[in-house]
């Protein structure tokens, strides 16, 4: 994720997805292994960037093994709506 980027171009929001929450997810222990520059961070769900909301599916796919044990495959569901000035426009 390229946060400076994002905020330059205005972006409000960051969607992202792979195997974030790593492929195996131990009970009492958590995953040993993320596959990801920021760590435990961006696991998986709703985070908060340091310029705007992320949100982070674990994905359904497997890396490297075909293994996923605890971290079940995901997809995320959103529903759009306008707010404020741009609903009353419609």
């Amino acid at each position: 994720m390229v946060h400076r980027e994002a905020a330059a171009y205005g972006i409000q929001a960051v969607l992202a997805g792979h195997t974030h929450g790593g492929q195996v997810c131990l009970p009492l222990i958590g995953a040993p292994i993320i596959p990801s520059a920021y760590g435990q961070k961006y696991v998986g769900g709703m985070c908060r960037g340091p310029t705007c909301p992320v949100l982070v599916t674990r994905g359904v796919g497997m890396a490297f093994l075909p293994v996923r044990l605890g971290v079940p495959p995901e997809f995320g569901v959103l529903t759009l709506r306008r707010t404020g000035s741009a609903a009353a426009r419609t």
